[in-house]
């Protein structure tokens, strides 16, 4: 199992920020199911602002997906002056996405896994809410010197198995910025 483990690991570095700043983020994820890559359903960026690439299996399409692999990146700083995205904590920050997640599912389950001082890592679901499928997001929230990253995984299930949902936290937590 660790052999195969290793050999399908995929890596993506963000490095939007990182070409202003020198600060970007490392995450690593394994394939979605064995014999199945991911491939980038849907990326924009706002250069020096915002950056969001969703990751969803090959053979998928954005409007027809099982699984997701989203990794955000809010600037905080933009040549050294606060930006729209640096006026709230991680948490702040988690408690907007609730509040606005609450409102279109009102039977939305919310649970806080850890959080710090600069990070927090969370997870919702949600089912029975049409139109929505039943869905279930484990995400985490971090700072940097200059940036807000959100990195996260959903999934369309009532709820993941135990053995993924454990398997997605370690890989959030390891999530790490670098300069």
């Amino acid at each position: 199992m660790q052999n195969l483990r290793a050999a399908v690991v995929f890596l993506y570095v963000i490095l939007l920020a990182g070409c202003a700043t020198g600060e970007h983020m490392t995450f690593s994820f394994k394939r979605p199911v064995p014999g199945k890559e991911w491939k980038i359903g849907y990326q924009q960026e706002l250069k020096d602002q915002y950056f969001i690439v969703e990751y969803i299996p090959s053979d998928e399409t954005l409007n027809n997906w099982t699984k997701m692999v989203t990794i955000q990146n809010f600037g905080l700083k933009t040549r050294g002056q606060p930006t729209a995205y640096s006026g709230k904590t991680p948490e702040e920050l988690m408690s907007d996405l609730k509040e606005k997640m609450e409102k279109r599912c009102s039977n939305t389950v919310w649970n806080v896994i850890e959080h710090g001082q600069n990070d927090v890592l969370y997870e919702w679901r949600i089912e029975n809410c049409s139109p929505e499928p039943d869905q279930h997001e484990v995400a985490r929230i971090f700072d940097g010197k200059w940036n807000r990253f959100r990195v996260a995984y959903v999934s369309k299930v009532k709820k993941l198995p135990d053995e993924e949902r454990a398997e997605w936290i370690d890989n959030l937590k390891k999530a790490r910025i670098e300069e």
